[in-house]
């Protein structure tokens, strides 16, 4: 019913999807400084960078930020799918205690829905197939920080959701034959917790910061998928048969280790990150990402700010192969501030996937 290269488009819709968000922006400033933040002066997403610099807060506020007009495209061999859809961004609440500073979180990962269509023939058949994935992954988390010292811990849960519903239909060139047709139905759905432990120090302007992300442990998960064929039978009836096919259930959190130094003077910030995340399918096996970010502060506390990450390890044969551009401008008005910018991400390892849309966002002090 449907190719082989077909199939490895399908799986590689679903499993970049699922980890597209390291290649996202995530944070008011620090999706704009190429997703670097473990060391950033004034972080706007402490708990995913790294939440001790919770501590060097003054007061409260609630942040949001989102990308708006993102679009996605894929390709292997042959094959190419292009989607456009909204992306929410990171929402929290800091509040200032007397001896802590605590974060409430939500981050959707990831909410979208692909349709994808493939069309083949061979000397007897054509062969046509449409799927719809619907995709979910929702991060939401809670952290606190000593304000005395410079520690912080976190704890996490993943919720992610699969759910795919396919058609394919086999058309014989030959008028005399009949269609076969067969409709793939499949849900899986998991719930993961880990902790973070993270901290930083600083000796004047420079800072250095670090977060470690556990493993996860898995709650709960289920996998369903259901085949139901329809074959040729007599001249004006189809046989229908049903069974159940195996799912894998969606993968586990993987561990994350965030190493980040940030310099500060004059109104000028550089920071960078080293960023390792597991691998979900090879334990103790971690791809490694740099990022390099640099803001500048006017007097009028506008801003702007540029960044840039770049993907390393053995299956990068050149810079910008697997990268990630941002830029972006900051302005503050009164109580809130606002930030607007772009971003690009292009990923050549393998095949050829990339991202590209307008970021936006708020904090709102009280």
């Amino acid at each position: 019913m449907i190719s082989y290269a077909r199939l490895k488009l399908l799986a590689l819709c679903l499993f970049w999807c699922l980890t597209s968000t390291a290649e996202l922006p995530i944070g008011i400033y620090e999706g704009l400084l190429g997703n670097s933040g473990a060391a950033l002066s004034d972080s706007t997403a402490p708990s995913m960078y790294n939440a001790s610099l919770l501590a060097r807060r003054k007061v409260g506020g609630y942040s949001y930020s989102g990308s708006t007009l993102e679009t996605t495209t894929l390709s292997i061999d042959s094959e190419k799918s292009t989607s456009s859809t909204l992306v929410p961004g990171y929402m929290s609440s800091v509040m200032i205690g007397e001896f802590y500073n605590h974060e409430l979180y939500v981050v959707p990962l990831l909410e979208t829905q692909l349709n994808l269509d493939f069309v083949n023939s061979d000397a007897s058949n054509t062969y046509s197939t449409n799927t719809i994935l619907n995709l979910t992954s929702i991060r939401v988390g809670y952290s606190f920080a000593f304000r005395r010292f410079p520690f912080a811990f976190g704890f996490t849960a993943v919720s992610t959701e699969q759910k795919t519903d396919s058609i394919s239909e086999a058309n014989p060139i030959s008028s005399d034959d009949l269609i076969s047709v067969s409709k793939t139905e499949s849900l899986a759905k998991s719930l993961d917790v880990a902790f973070t432990f993270s901290g930083h120090h600083q000796f004047g302007g420079y800072t250095f910061g670090y977060q470690y992300l556990s493993r996860a442990w898995r709650l709960t998960e289920s996998a369903d998928a259901e085949l139901t064929t329809y074959l040729p039978g007599t001249a004006s009836t189809l046989t229908k048969s049903t069974s159940s096919v195996n799912q894998t259930p969606p993968s586990s959190l993987s561990s994350e280790l965030r190493i980040g130094q940030g310099f500060f003077s004059n109104g000028h910030e550089f920071t960078t990150d080293t960023f390792l995340s597991e691998d979900p399918e090879k334990q103790n096996s971690y791809d490694t990402y740099q990022s390099f970010g640099y803001r500048m502060v006017s007097k009028n506390e506008h801003q702007v700010l540029v960044g840039f990450r770049q993907k390393l390890g053995v299956g990068i044969k050149h810079f910008g192969q697997a990268s990630y551009y941002s830029c972006g401008y900051s302005w503050k008005n009164r109580g809130n501030r606002s930030v607007v910018g772009l971003y690009y991400s292009i990923d050549e390892s393998d095949n050829f996937s990339s991202s590209a849309g307008i970021t936006f966002g708020s904090e709102y002090f009280f």
